[in-house]
This record gives structure tokens, sequence and C-alpha cells, in this order.
């Protein structure tokens, strides 16, 4: 307003200012409730309330126990799932024996059999052994994997298409997926082909669960081109190990 300027020059105008805003603002207060009481005023309520359409109270009520016992299970799941962030081999042992390689962890209750001409070691962490066949053509892995029971076997698929959408330098493809039997337990043959430094590998994973452990035997193979066609050169291999190996039941 014209005349703030000269006012605010002094702390007693500054107040004078200070009132003169609030005397607006409890004036425009009081016109506005004239108004609202006015327009209420014209307002004619029913004699009885209309009766509701809306939800019975129990739906929301279910829905809010369903959300919290969800909740709560996968917590307790959370809690109950084991840990293989560190494999324990403390008990575990290799020998070399007329038939072949073998392999025991007692920690695990899991023992493997693998042919002559490969090395099993299990130095690696996470994984209870790796098996590698004299000519590095072909390679075993098997790896102990913390799984809810609220997953099935087809979300391991989806984790891995995950990890090769975000691996680098590594190009890799879920072929196809079968049924299949690993150590008595019912499991899935998932296929993958996988591109790296110019050599291309043919992987399968065979993933059997028992309680909230997911097994993952994983073979992996070089491909050998002749005239375009990849040329196996593992399989009877891999066959051997995977009938040669046990897991708990």
């Amino acid at each position: 307003m014209f005349f703030q300027a000269p006012l605010a020059k002094t702390a007693a105008g500054g107040l004078v200012i200070e009132l003169i805003l609030a005397a607006m603002g409890v004036h425009a207060y009081s016109i506005a409730r004239q108004s609202e009481k006015e327009i209420l005023a014209t307002v004619r309520l029913p004699a009885e309330p209309a009766p509701s359409s809306g939800l019975a109270l129990a739906v929301p009520i279910g829905l809010a126990a369903v959300l919290a016992t969800g909740y709560v299970a996968l917590v307790v799941a959370g809690l109950l799932l084991p840990d293989y962030s560190h494999v324990d081999q403390s008990g575990a042992h290799v020998v070399q024996d007329s038939e072949g390689v073998f392999y025991q962890n007692p920690a695990y209750d899991v023992s493997l059999r693998a042919p002559a001409r490969w090395t099993v070691k299990n130095d690696a962490p996470n994984y209870i052994l790796l098996a590698v066949r004299s000519d590095r053509a072909c390679s075993v892995t098997l790896q102990p994997i913390a799984w809810s029971p609220l997953l099935g076997l087809g979300s391991f698929k989806g984790q891995l298409a995950d990890q090769f959408s975000k691996a680098k330098n590594l190009a890799g493809e879920v072929l196809d997926e079968q049924p299949a039997v690993l150590s008595g337990l019912d499991a899935r043959d998932i296929r993958v082909s996988v591109t790296q430094g110019g050599q291309r590998i043919i992987e399968h994973h065979m993933i059997a669960r028992k309680g909230m452990t997911l097994y993952d035997i994983s073979t992996d193979e070089l491909t050998r081109d002749e005239g375009g066609v990849a040329e196996p050169t593992c399989a009877s291999d891999f066959s051997f190990i995977r009938k040669n190996l046990v897991l708990p039941r």
C-alpha cells in the first residue's frame, strides 16, 4: 500500500502495518464464514441418510490381514534362509582312485564323482566345487543358492536373463528349458548360449530344490565349429557326472 514505505522505517510503523494486515485477514475470514453460512442455509438434507453402496467393512479388514500375513511370511522366510556366502569346506575331501575323482562334503551331505581326466577343486568361496577336464574344453560347477519357498524354479530362468542383460563384455541368451531329474529330485535343465572374448560356450544349468536350498549344477562346453556346425565333445562326461552326483533328499 502507498503508506507502507514511510511506516516501515520505524519499529512502531512496522507494528502498525502488521496490525492492519491482521485486521484485513480477520475481516476477510468473517466475510468467508458469512458466505459459507448463506450457502449451507440453502442445502436441504434428506430426512434419512441414503443407504451406503460401498464395500462391507470385512473386505478392507480381510485385505489388510492378507497383506500383513504375506509381509510376515516374507520376513520369516528371509530369516530362515541358509547362508551360502561362504561354503563350509572344512570336512570336504577329494580322492583320486581307479574310477576317477571322488568329492564328498559331509557338511552338506553332497558327493560327486568325475571321470579320471578331470580335476576337482573346492576352493571357491560360494561354490561347493569346480571340476575341469584336462583339455579345458569342459567344466562343471556345483553351487548352493538360498531359495525362498515362495519362489518356483521358473524364477531362476528370469534371474539368468537379468544377469546377462547387466553383464559387460559378455552376451548370453537362454535357449530353452526342459524338465529333468537330478539325484532323484525334480529338476529343470536350462540351456544357455554365452559368447565371451570371441568364444561361444554352451551352458546347461540343471537346478533342483531341496527345502530352502536350490542346487545349480552348471556345465560349460566350448563349441568346436566344423562346417558351421557345433560338435559336442563333453556330453558323455557330463552325463557321468550328473549320474554320480548325490544331493540331500
